[in-house]
């Protein structure tokens, strides 16, 4: 069971690339997050072709992931970016993306943030009604965007409720020209992204004639899930085909030829990330058996923040990464014996709770696993984004790859330095 379990997770490893990932790990130090481009490209390839016959408009959410070499393959695909803070629209801005191709979808904006955003042409989706009060005073007559709420859901801070919306859609002179929504957050079902969608396509038909009038496009976020157990992404030709229906049936009802833009993190970048860390111990204790690596919750923090509990100790399912062990050469180790040894995977720092999660191996031998590599897959959103300096450790190293494997993007982030180099330069 556990065998064949293995097997098909390190389907999603060709044998070439784990090759591949050693050397580079090898050669530009571990821990290291490696990013393969030309799996990016067909996923972005593969969302266009899906939406094929509507009017849309692609974003990247820069949240997600913020390397410079992910951003410059978005950029030349012809995506937008999506921004929460005014750093983001400077960073934005200073990469050379045009001021139309960027959006800033936060909270909690204050008047300054308001006025970096226009004073830079970029386009605003406004999460909260007294921040749409305060944007419309400051700028009476400017087009904007709203986050409607669609759940009721106290713990969700963002988004207007939708009777109060409409309210205040009333007035003569609200400049809403964007509806924008975020209903789900990893939701794998297509069933129920297109049910959300429903819903933004019915609140957006209801309101004042004047405002539906002025509509220009609905922001239907992000979302859009991944499976982290068993690698399946979502069925984009299927939510395609649906989503289709659903914008011929409410087109009718608007004046303009609505574009629909999406907020695209995790669906488009979560696979074609690796973080690749060194394993420096491997010990016994309590009758658990522990590999130590050369990184810790501050250079691969997802697993403890999404998903650390002490009642399934250690990870709920929102924290998964499933791992796979290499050996120094970078072949795969899998287990062959379906009563395989269970070793949990912990990090290098002080923190009790600095857990990885878990390989399977036949034989555990400290010999054999010290300098081996563990690679966690899935680790192309939210993870590098989201490091830290709280173990007092330098951050990790990040490299980029292209279609033909030669020409690398090598960021060293402990002397914050980029430089492009070849193999074996």
């Amino acid at each position: 069971m556990i065998a064949s379990f293995l097997h098909n997770l390190t389907k999603r490893l060709s044998a070439d690339l784990a090759i591949e990932l050693v050397c580079i790990a090898t050669q530009h130090r571990t821990p290291i997050y490696i990013y393969n481009l030309p799996k990016l490209t067909e996923r972005i390839d593969e969302i266009k072709s899906s939406l094929d016959g509507i009017p849309y408009k692609l974003f990247f959410f820069e949240s997600a992931n913020r390397c410079s070499g992910i951003l410059e393959l978005i950029g030349k695909s012809q995506l937008g970016l999506t921004v929460v803070r005014p750093r983001g629209i400077f960073r934005a801005l200073d990469f050379g993306f045009e001021p139309q191709q960027i959006e800033c979808s936060g909270f909690g904006f204050s008047s300054s943030d308001f006025s970096v955003a226009v004073e830079n042409g970029v386009f605003l989706n406004i999460g909260s009604a007294p921040e749409i009060d305060l944007f419309r005073r400051k700028y009476p007559r400017k087009n904007f965007g709203a986050r409607v709420s669609l759940q009721n859901d106290f713990k969700e801070k963002r988004g207007i409720e939708p009777d109060e919306l409409i309210s205040m859609a009333r007035q003569s002179d609200f400049f809403l020209t964007s509806i924008h929504a975020y209903d789900h957050t990893n939701e794998r079902d297509v069933n129920a992204q297109i049910e959300s969608a429903r819903k933004i396509f019915s609140f957006s038909s209801k309101l004042p004639e004047t405002s539906r009038h002025r509509l220009l496009s609905i922001n239907l976020g992000g979302g859009h899930g991944h499976n982290y157990n068993d690698g399946r992404s979502f069925d984009w030709m299927e939510y395609g085909k649906k989503l289709k229906i659903l914008y011929q049936e409410y087109e009718s009802c608007f004046r303009n030829k609505l574009t629909i833009k999406f907020e695209l993190g995790r669906s488009l970048v979560v696979d074609c990330g690796y973080f690749v860390s060194r394993i420096i111990h491997a010990f016994k204790k309590d009758g658990q058996m522990f590999v130590s690596l050369d990184s810790n919750v501050s250079h691969f923090p997802r697993p403890l923040r999404y998903g650390f509990s002490l009642e399934q100790h250690p990870f709920m399912d929102q924290g998964i990464h499933k791992a796979v062990l290499l050996d120094s050469k970078g072949n795969i180790k899998e287990p062959q014996s379906s009563s395989a040894n269970k070793v949990a995977i912990v990090g290098n720092s002080h923190y009790s709770k600095d857990w990885f999660g878990y390989i399977y191996i036949d034989k555990f031998s400290p010999e054999e696993l010290v300098n081996s590599f563990i690679v966690f897959l899935d680790s192309g959103a939210y993870c590098e984004v989201m490091t830290d300096s709280w173990t007092d450790d330098g951050p990790a190293n990040s490299v980029v790859f292209d279609r033909d494997g030669i020409n690398f993007e090598v960021r060293n982030n402990v002397q914050n330095e980029t430089t492009i180099k070849r193999r074996g330069s």
